[in-house]
């Protein structure tokens, strides 16, 4: 039985059993956009456009030392009315914890999107330059540690014999650590499929006014060949305007030039207008303005 079927199940029998009154919640978010292209091409975009629920519940009793054991999870859909799939599965897993630990499982972002949507991640869902290898994958399963308020390891790995076999597909570290103001990350990480190795190190910090962020990323194959990507991005605060730019080099590949302009109306509701060059054979220029609202 696949991992993800495992980690819902689980999370039904625990709480019909166990006669727990989770505390639930609802989230989501829209975005929807009109893109235009510098050849004369135009469509509507809903990236961003979600909705899920979670939970979090004690089933044991906390002293003074520690927090109780807790059950918690998470199940949400992407939405796109204009694609072949409409509803598509996002996140969908379930985990125990106990004090700084917790275990994780189902289908849920690798560490990589994790730890670079933290450090880079500041544009909208799918505008983001994030790692080369961000994805979301099913048969999860994820073990994290708080060390501490500025300490954090987690390790998972994703095991559904997609290679033919029963056994570990990939695994991946990772580790946030903050220091003096600035918010430390690293990474590593083995596809046992393709034999290729991946590197990853950023950092985020406030200048002034300015929040930065960057990583760096390296892929090496099992021949011994290396695909090295640099990501940088920054963005200030003008009133109720947000001000972002953003830029990505992958060896081999295109270079991607982002900036963006985002309207504040409350906490939930904004506009933006943003512009992506694409540096390569090409030279693409996309347009986009929209608007976000999240719940």
């Amino acid at each position: 039985m696949k991992t993800t079927q495992i980690a819902l199940m689980m999370g039904i029998v625990l709480m019909t059993t166990t006669g727990l009154q989770a505390d639930t919640s609802v989230f989501g978010s829209i975005e929807q956009g009109l893109q235009v292209s510098d050849n004369g091409t135009s469509k509507i975009v809903a990236n961003g456009t979600i909705v899920g629920a979670k939970f979090n519940t004690d089933i044991g009793t906390a002293t003074e030392e520690a927090s109780g054991p807790r059950v918690f999870g998470t199940i949400s859909a992407d939405i796109d009315p204009s694609g072949p799939n409409a509803l598509t599965t996002r996140d969908a897993f379930v985990g125990i914890g106990t004090g700084p630990v917790s275990l994780s499982l189902g289908r849920m972002r690798n560490l990589q999107e994790t730890i670079s949507g933290a450090t880079v991640g500041i544009f909208g869902e799918g505008t983001d330059l994030l790692s080369r290898n961000s994805t979301r994958n099913s048969n999860t399963a994820k073990l994290s540690f708080a060390l501490n308020d500025d300490i954090n390891i987690a390790a998972s790995t994703v095991v559904d014999g997609s290679n033919g076999k029963s056994g570990m597909d990939s695994w991946e570290i990772g580790y946030s650590h903050t220091l003096f103001g600035v918010n430390l990350v690293s990474a590593y990480a083995k596809n046992n499929n393709t034999g290729t190795r991946t590197m990853l190190g950023g950092a985020t910090t406030d200048v002034g006014p300015v929040t930065v962020g960057g990583i760096y990323e390296r892929d090496k194959n099992s021949a011994g060949t290396s695909t090295d990507s640099l990501t940088g991005v920054a963005s200030i605060d003008v009133g109720k305007v947000t001000l972002k730019g953003g830029y990505q080099t992958i060896e081999g590949g295109a270079d991607s030039y982002l900036a963006e302009a985002e309207h504040s109306f409350s906490s939930a509701a904004s506009a933006y207008v943003n512009g992506k060059h694409i540096n390569d054979t090409s030279d693409t220029n996309v347009y986009t303005v929209g608007f976000r609202y999240s719940f």
